[in-house]
């Protein structure tokens, strides 16, 4: 299925460099990691989705492909959680971020 949705997305600044830098590390890019995180948080683990980042004032440009599936995940947690797709999407990525670091931290020991 194609990615055929494109959607652009703000993210705060310290995180898309700390998201660049983890994909970069990992052999992804970060639209991949970014995906991957939607799939993976949003379809089994919602509790620990943290919201908090909302309020964030310098935030980077991104432009996110998705697949319809992948939108109609973000639309449904967009919805369950009453925040905008945007502020989802931070929010599992900054879950992808910490998940990644704890990876890479584990396989270094």
């Amino acid at each position: 299925m194609a990615n055929n949705i494109s959607l652009t997305v703000r993210l705060p600044h310290e995180l898309n460099v700390q998201l660049a830098a983890i994909a970069k590390e990992v052999g992804m890019t970060k639209a991949n990691l970014i995906r991957s995180a939607i799939h993976g948080f949003l379809t089994e683990d919602e509790n620990n989705i943290d919201f908090s980042q909302n309020n964030v004032s310098q935030r980077d440009r991104l432009v996110l492909n998705v697949n319809q599936i992948t939108y109609s995940i973000l639309e449904n947690a967009s919805k369950k959680h009453n925040e905008s797709i945007n502020s989802v999407i931070t929010a599992v990525s900054i879950l992808a971020l910490e998940r990644s670091s704890k990876w890479l931290q584990s396989t270094k020991q």
